[in-house]
């Protein structure tokens, strides 16, 4: 719904704000990924968000519990690149390794 945003930073954390008081974080210190985070995508329902990385991970967050999260560890060979939603169901992710993979996602 376009109400929020995320931000992520070179320390590799991760931060949501809401576009109505961009002073103040809606959550923040998300700091899971060890290497740089590619892309952060907003599922459908706005509750959660998913990050991809460098380190070849997929996390997906709770945005109201800040402990609650899932990894996918060694999604691919490579670096994941970018991932992109193809039904509110559906994530694709592209890598460095040349793969492209689709990914059926339930949210925690």
């Amino acid at each position: 719904n376009g109400k929020m945003l995320a931000s992520t930073s070179s320390h590799k954390d991760i931060t949501v704000w809401s576009r109505d008081n961009l002073k103040e974080a809606v959550q923040e210190g998300w700091c899971f990924h060890s290497l740089q985070i590619t892309k952060i995508l907003f599922a459908a329902d706005n509750s959660h968000l998913f990050t991809i990385s460098g380190d070849r991970s997929i996390r997906q967050w709770f945005i109201e519990k800040r402990r609650k999260y899932v990894v996918v560890e060694r999604a691919h060979q490579q670096k994941i690149t970018d991932a992109v939603w193809i039904d509110e169901k559906h994530m694709l992710t592209t890598s460095e390794d040349g793969s492209i993979k689709k990914w059926a996602i339930e949210l925690i």
